[in-house]
This record gives C-alpha cells, sequence and structure tokens, in this order.
C-alpha cells in the first residue's frame, strides 16, 4: 500500500509540475472559456475491515450510502486542467461474523489534476465533440465521525469523534485522502456538461470503520456519481471542448 502511495505521489507532482507550454502554443486561450462550476451526486461503497463480503438479504444494516460534492474546476489548456472538490457523505459496512457494523459521516476536501484523454491523444475527425474522456488524481483531507457496534444487539463500542457512550459528540478526526478516477462527460448544451465519474479514495487511515487491526489496510472507498458542470464566460466554446483536429490547424 505504501508502495501505491509512492508512485501515486510521483503522478500527482508530474501532473502539476508538467510543462504545459507546448500544448498551449496550439490554442490562444483567451479565446475560450475555462473556468466551470459543477454538483455531483453518487453511491460511496466502503472497503475495510468491517464489510460484507457477498450480499446477503438478510443483512439488517446492508445499506447504499450516497455523497454530494461541488466542484471548480480551471483548465490551463486543451489537455490540463485543475479542480476542487468539496464531498459530504456517508459510510457503512456491516460483517455478521465479526458481529459487528459501523456507520460514518465524512467530509472531505480535495485538488486534482486534469487530464483530457480526447485531446491528448487527439483521435477526433474534423467534426464537432459531444463526448470527452478524462483522468484525475489527487490529494486531500478527509474529516470523519465514526460509531461501531455490535451485530446482533446493536450495542454501541467504540468510535472516533464521539464519547465513549456514543452519544456526545467529540473532535472529529482529520486524515489524508488521495483519490484517483475516470470520467466521460456529455455536451448537453454550449454551457452545460452531463457526465459520470467512477473514483477510488485511498486513505492513510484504518480509523474510518473504527476498527483498527494489525497489519490490514488503510480504509478505502469509491465514489461513482453523477455530474451537472456549468460553463462561466462569454465565449463561445469552454476551452476543453476545443477539437484539436478541427480547431487548431
Amino acid at each position: 500500500m505504501r508502495i501505491i502511495k509512492i508512485i501515486f505521489f510521483i503522478i500527482l507532482v508530474a501532473f502539476f509540475l508538467m510543462p504545459t507550454k507546448s500544448f498551449s502554443q496550439t490554442i490562444n486561450l483567451a479565446d475560450y472559456n475555462s473556468w466551470s462550476a459543477g454538483v455531483k451526486f453518487g453511491i460511496l461503497p466502503f472497503y475495510g475491515d468491517v464489510r460484507q463480503a457477498k450480499y446477503s438479504s438478510d443483512n439488517k444494516y446492508k445499506k447504499t450510502n450516497t455523497g454530494f460534492t461541488f466542484e471548480g474546476i480551471k483548465y490551463f489548456n486543451q489537455v490540463f486542467g485543475t479542480r476542487a472538490d468539496f464531498l459530504f457523505g456517508g459510510l457503512s459496512g456491516s460483517s455478521p461474523n465479526l458481529n459487528l457494523h459501523f456507520q460514518s459521516k465524512i467530509k472531505e476536501f480535495t485538488l486534482s489534476g486534469i487530464v483530457n484523454l480526447n485531446n491528448l491523444i487527439s483521435f477526433y475527425p474534423k467534426k464537432e465533440k459531444v463526448l470527452n474522456t478524462y483522468i484525475y488524481a489527487g490529494v486531500g483531507l478527509v474529516n470523519f465521525r465514526s460509531k461501531l457496534y455490535s451485530y446482533d444487539e446493536n450495542l454501541f463500542i467504540g468510535g472516533f469523534g464521539c464519547d465513549s457512550l456514543g452519544v456526545s459528540k467529540t473532535k472529529s478526526r482529520t486524515e489524508m485522502v488521495f483519490p484517483f478516477g475516470i470520467g466521460i462527460k456529455y455536451k448537453a448544451d454550449p454551457k452545460v456538461d452531463i457526465g459520470l465519474e467512477m473514483t477510488l479514495h485511498l486513505t492513510n487511515t484504518d480509523k474510518l470503520d473504527a476498527l483498527m487491526v494489525n497489519k490490514s489496510y488503510m480504509d478505502r472507498y469509491s465514489y461513482a456519481a453523477i455530474s451537472i458542470t456549468y460553463k462561466f464566460g462569454n465565449k463561445k466554446e469552454f476551452v476543453d471542448w476545443v477539437n484539436p483536429a478541427q480547431d487548431t490547424e
């Protein structure tokens, strides 16, 4: 897991330090809009120690957790950009074999680098684009409170961000998180994009499920979400919709 994070960090640094001059020379950025903002809504599956490996209809604590995100995006040219994401959601898991289940509320802030794959490899013919595919990777902080219960009796066992009885709130925990994923979006309108994303969030903590196990992997969760993005500016086109085969000859 540590090696994965080191590799991930190297890729992230490359996103932000990679020279963009060679790409920005192909277009005049002032001719295009480059700022946008959006919202996302999706599900948050959890991967940790307290997690049911297989679905069971008699698992009374099995439920689908959801998250809601606000994001701001800035593109530097038709290939590279960056974005800030604020995610609010919940995590949960249950393990009848361990006689445990947990609930957690999370708030997450991340900064990510974006690469527009369509414009990077320029495979589009000379016509208007309606679909874009992109990848992204970032780093941030996840703030959470977690409570662990027994599966059979539903008795409080312990947690983070709460008192010893699980009744009152105490100081929440904050740990690092490393999201990376892939997305696709559809140009519904010159000002509006609709998309779908899949993100894996790696953390540096084993406390999201309020259970720490020796030699266990750090807790992780994924985020499958739909998005709606509004593009700001009075130019005709947004920069990541530039077709290199058409607009940069």
